[in-house]
């Protein structure tokens, strides 16, 4: 409905009221014989009759309309096939399916400031909101989408990508030096428990690309974190006899400040705290980096 359109109902409609106010009723009703021709109530009666075609065109537009959406919403929701095909596709969606969604998203965001930099046509950057987060960082999205990739490839085609490398991790797991047996113990039981695992995973049909991605990472960091700490104590065995006094355990939840404890702790000159690259299994190196400069 036009502009023109929507005036043209409003001034109907207050001369409508006007004439419900004015003495149209008593002009027609009023105790003569002759008809009356007075200019209100010919002006009235004509009025009304306007009004009266203008609500049933209205009320008809309205029917046209309101048919066309409800045989529309009527044959959608008829349609089961149509139902449960977008049923079933929505339930087998994982958490990573998402999440993959919203990367190649914001990925196609990403290809379009880039081309609009290009052209020299750059969008008009936003006023800086605090209220709001910062802006998604396209540091890794040609990992995720490679990962979405191989997902899509293994739901749709069969194709597994990312498998688990099972002989690397295994020959890994056996590759700790024979003298690492007389501090550490007999490997057997630890060899066991890693081969029963590994196994396991690479069994297990329920993983993402993105899962077996990231088993096959947390568990290369850990065996080779556990074999570097092995070969560090056979070429230092002194290290077995260092007595460590009084020593301080921070544990707890999750998100609850240890990381703000512990470097807190860590500034204390007489306290010896161990360093990232001496304690974090997926950053452990028996030699201090180098330093800058």
């Amino acid at each position: 409905m036009t502009r023109r359109q929507k005036l043209e109902d409003q001034r109907n409609s207050l001369e409508f009221q006007e004439l419900q106010a004015c003495t149209f009723a008593p002009a027609i009703n009023k105790s003569t014989t002759k008809p009356s021709r007075g200019p209100v109530v010919v002006r009235g009666l004509g009025r009304f009759l306007e009004l009266k075609q203008l609500a049933k065109r209205q009320v008809a537009e309205r029917k046209y309309h309101s048919s066309h959406f409800k045989i529309s919403v009527e044959f959608a929701m008829k349609s089961e096939e149509i139902w449960n095909a977008i049923k079933d596709e929505l339930l087998a969606l994982s958490v990573q399916d998402v999440y993959m969604i919203l990367n190649v998203v914001c990925l196609l965001v990403f290809v379009y400031y880039l081309v609009c930099v290009v052209l020299g046509v750059a969008p008009k950057e936003k006023k800086p909101d605090p209220t709001l987060l910062k802006a998604y960082s396209f540091g890794h999205w040609w990992l995720w989408t490679l990962l979405g990739v191989a997902n899509l490839s293994q739901r749709v085609f069969g194709i597994t990508m990312f498998a688990i490398p099972v002989e690397r991790l295994k020959e890994l797991l056996r590759s700790t030096p024979k003298e690492a047996d007389q501090f550490f113990g007999d490997p057997a039981t630890t060899i066991e428990l890693f081969d029963t695992v590994i196994d396991d995973l690479a069994k297990t049909s329920t993983l993402s690309a993105y899962g077996r991605y990231m088993v096959t990472k947390d568990l290369t960091a850990s065996l080779l974190a556990r074999k570097a700490f092995m070969e560090y104590v056979v070429e230092h065995p002194e290290v077995i006899d260092e007595t460590v006094e009084a020593p301080i355990v921070i544990t707890g939840v999750a998100r609850t400040g240890q990381n703000l404890l512990y470097n807190l702790l860590a500034l204390d000159p007489s306290l010896r705290a161990p360093r990232h690259y001496e304690s974090e299994a997926m950053a452990y190196s028996p030699v201090a980096p180098p330093k800058a400069g």
